[in-house]
């Protein structure tokens, strides 16, 4: 006689099948986690290059603006040398002409070589100046004596000496740039010096303006 004995198949414990789905729930946690933290890093990578972007081109904007002062500053100084340098020049402000007029430097000739007889009995007398220079349409006349404005601008403006109104301003004006303004003085003081630009290409310009230092008390 032959006795078989059969055992039920075993089945998984139900703690083990929680065990698998708690594993299963803390991988989906953790990826979706990291994920997140790629995406912030991403971010804050991209804000990061966003800005120094926006420093470089504000760098850039600067040196340019600087260099362009710097050429200002040099033009001015050689004009200076050019048309005052001489001992023979004279400098004024531009109030003696019109008391109203904005404080604008002046450069005129003084007693000058050319500017004496060259033959005759009166040799070495010194001819008598074009006082009517005013009018003159041409400043650089041999007999005139007002050579140029010390301030930026078109050289036929500069060489005219009526021509201050178009030079300098006492108040604002919306496309001039200001020298000395409200920052120095008053709003509606009319010793504002604003100076009309002159463009170097197509995002920069530059303007200079001597000031008469020497004439004041």
């Amino acid at each position: 006689m032959k006795i078989r004995l059969s055992y039920p198949a075993s089945r998984p414990s139900a703690s083990v099948s929680l065990k698998f789905r708690a594993a299963q729930g803390f991988a989906l946690i953790a990826t979706i986690s990291i994920m997140v933290l790629l995406v912030m890093i991403a971010l804050a990578m991209l804000s990061l290059s966003t800005i120094e972007l926006r420093s470089s081109q504000n760098g850039r904007a600067m040196v340019e603006a600087q260099a362009n002062a710097r050429m200002a500053l040099m033009m001015a100084l050689g004009e200076l040398q050019k048309y005052a340098g001489p001992d023979t020049r004279i400098t004024a402000p531009a109030d003696i002409l019109d008391a109203n007029n904005p404080p604008l430097t002046g450069v005129w000739r003084s007693w000058e070589g050319s500017d004496h007889e060259q033959e005759g009995d009166l040799i070495g007398r010194p001819t008598k100046p074009n006082y009517e220079w005013k009018d003159k349409a041409q400043a650089d006349d041999a007999n005139g004596r007002f050579l140029r404005w010390l301030v930026s601008g078109g050289s036929e403006q500069v060489m005219r000496p009526s021509a201050v109104g178009e030079l300098v301003a006492s108040t604002p004006p919306e496309d001039f740039i200001p020298m000395v303004s409200s920052g120095s003085l008053a709003d509606d003081d009319l010793r504002q010096v604003h100076v009309a630009p002159t463009p170097i290409n197509e995002t920069g310009s530059y303007a200079w303006w001597v000031s008469g230092e020497n004439q004041k008390a």
